[in-house]
């Protein structure tokens, strides 16, 4: 296998899949489960860009070691981080853009 081409293996910790269980069920609350699964497969379609292209997304500037990759269509975005040698994509949060991203990752 190409190591240029080989997929990038993605990794959700705990924390993350906490924060992305809290989204579900908050838009399954107050829209939908129909909504819900929308988020979750327009993630899962940008999550697939990045094992082939991991950098696509900009540096977040405040933690450069962060990744910042805004959902299409929503007002979510992803913050991962890239381990080159593991070849892997660890997710590490998920926020809706109207938070205060930064007071909450404690910047």
């Amino acid at each position: 296998m190409n190591p240029k081409t080989s997929l990038y293996e993605i990794i959700l910790p705990d924390s993350f899949e906490n924060e992305l269980n809290e989204i579900f069920g908050y838009l399954t609350k107050n829209a939908s489960y129909k909504v819900a699964l929308q988020l979750i497969e327009d993630m899962e379609s940008q999550l697939g860009l990045i094992t082939t292209l991991p950098y696509i997304y900009p540096v977040y500037a405040p933690v450069p070691r962060f990744r910042k990759m805004p959902i299409h269509n929503w007002q979510y975005v992803v913050f991962y981080t890239v381990d080159k040698q593991k070849r892997q994509i660890i997710l590490t949060h998920i926020y809706h853009t109207s938070r205060d991203i930064q007071a909450i990752m404690g910047l």
